[in-house]
């Protein structure tokens, strides 16, 4: 069975024609597969740098009190750091503001904490204005998002004005930059000492809230349902997940609309594998009579043909993996397309090669060519194979 099967797939008498439309069946298949990969690796890359740049910028559940700020922040902070699984819990204020520099005016959201904590439990990359090192320490300095520094057009250190609480301007050094990743976030924040931020403001002793790091962010659900069940109304507990959901959703509906629309573009490229058998089937029919005259039972002839229709389209998922993987690797390796920052939130585009994802596309292309195979084989064993020995 095995020399028959070796004998029909890579027989030398192959017209041209058959070697062609085989050719070009493979080759649909692996550009539809290779789409297919690169699309889906697009959409996962976007689902990943947007959850790195959040996590890396937010915390992973946000402590508020209703009504009012929190008073006893300190005292909160420590009592919730006792808990297992938290990693740290930094107390925060926020205020909006105006950044004059250079005659250039932008917005800007201060976000007051402890600058030396963040830098040691947050992923920021935070660096001196004009070098890759680390920013030096300042205690009244301002840490500026890097797209908003290079808005104010602020390359070398120096200072800005800042409007504050008291509907005046104040001269505030620029310590350094951070960059989460996210242009939303680059764009419009800034980070400063909370104390600093309180004087600045006219604040009492008091702050928003309290940002809270877990070892394990895919814990955020469970651990604020038990910490809202010690701290009770006033206070309130928000996770990562619910504050970006419609971010996460949209992402996640793109993927299945990739899959959707490319993936139809793969089953086209299977049922083209229908048309390469028939046309070895009319070039084949003669022997196939005779083999069938000679006692070759009909299951064989189906195995055979099914066989070939699923070499066609295994040889043509492989291969589009191959390429749609070493095109996904190239982008994201060498950043080679560029996007709008201001609309897609991130400077280049994103790719994430999962592997899992592509084990299923392999193992849905090869069982489709599979099924397309057995359809067409088995309406072949239907037909009046010994007619074909009077042609």
């Amino acid at each position: 069975m095995f020399y028959i099967l070796k004998k029909y797939l890579f027989m030398k008498d192959t017209p041209r024609s058959l070697k062609v439309s085989a050719l070009i069946t493979t080759l649909g298949i692996a550009f539809a597969t290779a789409t297919l990969v690169i699309a889906l690796s697009v959409a996962a890359g976007f689902e990943s740098s947007y959850k790195r740049s959040i996590l890396d910028f937010n915390a992973h559940i946000i402590m508020l009190k209703d009504g009012g700020e929190i008073r006893d922040y300190q005292n909160v902070a420590f009592e919730l750091e006792q808990f297992e699984g938290v990693k740290s819990a930094l107390p925060f204020v926020y205020r909006e503001s105006m950044a004059v520099s250079k005659g250039i005016v932008k917005g800007v959201v201060i976000k007051g904490l402890d600058i030396e904590r963040l830098s040691k439990t947050s992923n920021l990359k935070l660096e001196e204005i004009g070098s890759n090192a680390p920013p030096r320490e300042r205690p009244n300095a301002i840490m500026l998002g890097r797209a908003l520094a290079e808005k104010l057009h602020i390359k070398d250190p120096s200072a800005i004005n800042l409007l504050t609480g008291k509907n005046r301007f104040e001269k505030v050094e620029v310590g350094g930059t951070f960059e989460s990743g996210l242009y939303d976030y680059d764009s419009q924040f800034a980070f400063m000492p909370m104390f600093e931020v309180q004087k600045l403001f006219d604040m009492a002793d008091e702050a928003t809230g309290v940002e809270i790091k877990l070892g394990d962010p895919g814990d955020a659900k469970v651990m604020a349902d038990l910490l809202e069940e010690e701290f009770p109304y006033p206070y309130s507990f928000t996770t990562w997940e619910s504050m970006n959901k419609p971010i996460f959703e949209a992402v996640r509906l793109e993927k299945i609309m990739f899959a959707i629309i490319v993936g139809t573009l793969v089953l086209v490229g299977m049922f083209n594998i229908i048309g390469t058998l028939v046309l070895r089937i009319i070039y084949k029919v003669k022997d196939i009579s005779t083999m069938s005259a000679l006692g070759m039972r009909r299951s064989f002839i189906r195995v055979l043909f099914t066989f070939h229709g699923v070499v066609l389209g295994s040889v043509g998922s492989l291969l589009g993996v191959f390429i749609g993987g070493f095109l996904t690797w190239l982008i994201g390796s060498f950043k080679i397309i560029h996007i709008e920052p201001e609309i897609y939130f991130l400077s280049s585009l994103p790719v994430k090669l999962e592997f899992p994802v592509v084990g299923i596309i392999v193992a849905a292309t090869v069982a489709v060519s599979f099924v397309v195979s057995l359809i067409a084989s088995t309406g072949i064993t239907r037909l009046n194979l010994i007619e074909g020995l009077r042609t």
